[in-house]
């Protein structure tokens, strides 16, 4: 029997650090992991881009360049170092115009990219072809990707094999050129049977020699099932992680899949006791980080709901550090109808945090109460054109609450006219703020807008979390913190004083307080003066009203972060406002008294 050797792409140090910790990894902690898998034979790394793109600056207090840089100088001039593109998001939420399309391509290359894997999560071709054509310009790899998932039961009209034919048909006949092919599912939701006909199917169409990757994640437990029925279709090569940042919400490990080719016609040319031994290494370098315990297992929700193992993580971290984690086995389940209803996106950035912020408002506010502003803006065609038509009363809703009529207007031509976005806009930000416009700059201006601003000028904090501080520059001496997992839900215990928090929500220890409490913070009817209060956790991101200000009902007065969303606070009352006793960069806790007004 002939062996074919499969090719490996390494993706502990992207993929799985989103997978598993939200992108939060410093970047000097995992060098020595690094070294270790190329002494072990690893020559094919995800190394940037993503989610550690943007976290770098968020969370990390890092530039996301310099990682590039000290990536490459780690594991030497001859591996093939690759990152992950969004089309036309390049690496962040929001779409852009050509000039920072272009800059992305020609910056990765500069910082030590060898290849970019490019992805649109609606599968619009349209979203692809300039991007991938920059790629190549600029003396890259492009490997053009094809997102997949499975629908809710019930769901049918995409994300069948018919479908990403016919996506690939399409980017033949556009003439995108790519050096190889990847098909990505990143909920891990895509079953065996459909992955072997797709892949077959691609095969017998594409030009013989084409290299074919797939991509998978193990959250809804059929990943090894899924490369197998990936290799007998005739895959070339697959994506796997090293523990401790593999299986659950990441890709399975190397070790796992070296097992599973065992008196097969595979192999993967990777000896098990070296990758065992960059195994150890890798764990001690991360053995200080918390691990969260929701990206350590398989979820049977996920068919149901296909949220990415990269986005999940990302999500409930945020939902820690805004105490509302309580809220995430209620937003994971209200995803379903979302992704009923929205188009059949692929659950895949940016799609799959539009999902998961419309999910998370329907819990917040009820049931399409709150339109938020990604997803109404993608079942409007403000992203490209969804799979299928989006629910009619859903486009309704949308247009009416965000003010916006649907488009059929390319994403990219609306961006190159808008003088908010592009390369003069973001020197014109960097100058305001008496900033160098580097090429650099300009970019993380661009994709990071004030963030990536606040990390410039020196102003970034570091919220990435270790088992000793679960929250840095956030957890005090007088805190325990202890996390539980219960019926594949997860729980943060905090334990300070006379004081109990789960998941956000605190307990008095003592019956009396807590009576005292609740007889003074609940306003009456008859109160002439009343509060305003927060509908979740976040941070104050602006202020439009001073105390004494008259506002009337439905006047926007603040504006708080949550969820990488933001939320305007309507005064609900005619009056003046009596105080506002916060600042700009504030916490912002769910119920917490923002302002107060004196009715008139």
């Amino acid at each position: 029997m002939s062996i074919k050797r499969i090719h490996v792409m390494d993706t502990s140090f992207r993929d799985g650090f989103q997978s598993v910790f939200g992108a939060r990894v410093l970047t000097p902690d995992f060098l020595p992991a690094l070294e270790a898998a190329v002494e072990a034979g690893i020559t094919h790394f995800e190394a940037a881009g993503g989610a550690r793109f943007q976290s770098l600056y968020f969370y990390c207090n890092e530039d996301a360049f310099a990682s590039m840089d000290l990536f490459r100088k780690t594991v030497g001039p001859e591996i093939n170092l690759q990152s992950l593109a969004r089309g036309i998001n390049v690496v962040g939420l929001d779409s852009q115009p050509a000039d920072i399309i272009d800059l992305h391509a020609k910056l990765f290359k500069k910082h030590g990219m060898t290849t970019i894997r490019n992805f649109d999560a609606l599968n619009d071709p349209d979203n692809l072809k300039y991007s991938g054509e920059c790629i190549k310009k600029h003396g890259l790899k492009h490997e053009i990707s094809i997102s997949l998932m499975d629908l809710p039961p019930g769901c049918q009209g995409a994300h069948d094999v018919s479908f990403y034919i016919k996506v690939l048909q399409d980017i033949l006949a556009q003439g995108i050129p790519f050096d190889s092919i990847c098909f990505k599912d990143a909920s891990g939701t895509s079953h065996p049977r459909k992955v072997f006909e797709t892949i077959k199917t691609a095969r017998d169409i594409l030009p013989k020699d084409t290299f074919i990757r797939f991509h998978t994640h193990e959250s809804a437990g059929v990943s090894v099932a899924c490369y197998m029925a990936a290799l007998e279709a005739g895959a070339d090569g697959i994506d796997l992680a090293m523990e401790p940042v593999s299986g659950g919400t990441s890709q399975p490990d190397i070790l796992t899949m070296i097992h599973a080719l065992k008196n097969t016609q595979w192999d993967l040319g990777l000896d098990a006791q070296k990758i065992l031994r960059a195994e150890e290494v890798f764990k001690a370098c991360m053995k200080d980080y918390f691990f969260p315990p929701e990206a350590l297992v398989v979820s049977p929700l996920i068919p149901f709901s296909p949220m990415p193992g990269g986005a999940l993580t990302s999500n409930t971290q945020m939902m820690r550090d805004s105490n509302m984690l309580d809220k995430f086995p209620e937003v994971i389940r209200a995803m379903e109808e979302v992704v009923r209803k929205g188009g059949f996106g692929t659950s895949v950035t940016p799609v799959s945090q539009f999902y998961f912020q419309q999910a998370l408002n329907n819990v917040m506010f009820g049931t399409w109460n709150k339109i938020a502003e990604g997803y109404g803006k993608m079942v409007l065609g403000y992203y490209g054109k969804t799979p299928v038509a989006p629910d009619k009363d859903i486009v309704a809703i949308a247009s009416e609450q965000l003010k916006l009529a649907p488009t059929k207007e390319s994403p990219m031509e609306r961006d190159n006219k808008n003088p908010q976005k592009g390369v003069p806009a973001a020197i014109l930000k960097l100058k305001e703020n008496h900033l160098q416009d580097s090429e650099e700059n300009i970019f993380i201006a661009a994709t990071c807008q004030d963030k990536g601003i606040a990390f410039l000028k020196g102003q970034a904090k570091l919220q990435i979390r270790k088992e000793e501080k679960r929250i840095v520059q956030q957890e005090t001496e007088s805190k325990s913190v202890y996390n539980v997992l219960l019926d594949q839900t997860a729980y943060e215990v905090v334990l300070d004083k006379d004081k109990i928090t789960v998941n956000g929500k605190s307990y008095q220890a003592s019956i009396e307080e807590k009576k005292d409490q609740s007889s003074v913070n609940t306003p009456t009817p008859q109160d002439k003066t009343l509060s305003v209060e927060a509908p979740m956790s976040g941070q104050l991101v602006n202020v439009f009203r001073k105390t004494g200000d008259t506002v009337k009902i439905g006047d926007v007065i603040l504006v708080m972060e949550a969820m990488k969303m933001e939320i305007e606070i309507k005064s609900p009352y005619k009056g003046i406002i009596s105080e506002i006793n916060l600042q700009v960069g504030d916490s912002i806790s769910t119920g917490q008294k923002l302002l107060w007004i004196k009715i008139n």
